[in-house]
């Protein structure tokens, strides 16, 4: 294992300003850190990296050269960056800096949470934000798609739902998968007022990982991204490929995990899934008056989590898929936050034992992040 001393401590610096500044605004302080600090430290390390992500050398190709023409908003934004002679290796700074801001902009929905919110985040999203830099900057926009629809059916009114379409049109006009995405996070917001009982929960996700990922045929997908290749050119040349694309064939062993780590990952989701269900039915919330106060969004980014968790399960080892529904799973962030912050209230002391292996999971995840790169530890300092 080699380390970068620079890329690690870095990073852990940026981890503990957002716990910092997660204290901070969950007991109401206005003091340093706060929300601004962590969206300009964010960009700044994020902008700062050289050749990490999967299409860094790709994007800085699409900006010098205008790639990619038919992605509207995305080139428009790449135009004022040029007209501003901003140079490509700056492009993801502003990238980064728009993720961050509206990403902080929908966690700043539960600043009660925020003491363990802020930190989950960052460790939830940060992968994202750098290995899939175009699809990345088009989730800013579904973040604001979010809020726009939860507002929306707060105050019921033109302008609100003026936004929400504008949001999703730009989201899905940067990056095609983003079509799937707004589409399932609005049907799991309408019908997030059905709750479903724990062992359900927990059994559909065994289920998904265990039989389904198994016996899924994927051939009926190809007509689904027969119609996103009409939008998007790299969707195009995913259909082209389809008899690779849909097969067993098609999966990356750099996905697999050994054996503990699998099991590890099964328990630390099964035991987020049944804890966030049953502290959300102990705290008895009155639906009609939830949207006052988060509540059904919350209830709605737990449900985002769970088909993300599942869906990613079955389509595990493959990366067209992965970045579907990985942008879902990653709001694991919202239900953890949430439990931790009430888990002395309404779980008992056996239950929050449970959090245990999460801890431990997701702990090891981030600890993959930081020492575990392969060499993508680059800032542009080092070249």
């Amino acid at each position: 294992m080699q380390l970068d001393f620079d890329y690690i401590l870095i990073n852990i610096f940026l981890l503990g300003m957002f716990v910092d500044a997660g204290r901070n605004i969950a007991s109401g302080n206005r003091q340093f850190p706060g929300m601004l600090a962590c969206i300009i430290f964010f960009s700044v390390v994020l902008g700062l990296r050289f050749g990490r992500g999967n299409d860094y050398f790709h994007y800085i190709d699409v900006f010098v050269n205008d790639l990619e023409p038919t992605q509207k908003f995305f080139t428009a934004f790449n135009n004022v960056l040029k007209f501003f002679s901003i140079s490509p290796f700056a492009i993801f700074f502003f990238y980064a800096l728009f993720f961050i801001s509206t990403g902080l902009l929908l966690v700043n929905n539960f600043k009660n949470l925020g003491k363990y919110l802020y930190p989950f985040f960052l460790v939830a999203f940060i992968v994202f934000e750098e290995f899939c830099i175009r699809q990345a900057f088009g989730f800013s926009f579904v973040f604001l798609y979010i809020i726009s629809l939860h507002q929306f059916f707060i105050e019921k009114t033109k302008q609100r739902f003026f936004l929400v379409i504008i949001f999703a049109s730009i989201a899905c006009s940067i990056h095609s998968a983003n079509i799937i995405t707004i589409t399932l996070i609005s049907l799991i917001y309408l019908f997030s007022f059905i709750q479903l009982p724990w062992k359900y929960l927990v059994l559909f996700y065994l289920f998904s990982k265990y039989f389904v990922s198994n016996h899924f045929d994927f051939s009926w997908l190809e007509q689904m991204f027969t119609f996103l290749s009409n939008s998007d050119s790299k969707f195009e040349h995913y259909v082209e490929t389809s008899e690779y694309w849909f097969t067993k064939d098609a999966a990356d062993d750099i996905y697999s995990r050994n054996y503990f780590i699998s099991i590890l990952e099964s328990v630390a989701n099964c035991a987020l899934i049944y804890l966030t269900a049953v502290m959300l039915k102990r705290m008895n919330i009155d639906y009609g008056n939830s949207l006052k106060n988060n509540y059904k969004l919350i209830i709605a980014l737990f449900y985002c989590y769970f088909w993300g968790t599942c869906f990613l399960q079955v389509f595990h080892n493959l990366e067209l898929f992965r970045r579907i529904f990985n942008p879902l799973y990653y709001f694991w962030c919202f239900p953890l936050a949430f439990v931790m912050t009430n888990k002395s209230q309404f779980l008992t002391k056996t239950e929050q034992k449970m959090l245990f292996p999460i801890w431990i999971f997701w702990g090891y995840e981030y600890f993959r992040y930081l020492f575990m790169r392969n060499g993508q530890t680059l800032f542009l300092w080092d070249i």
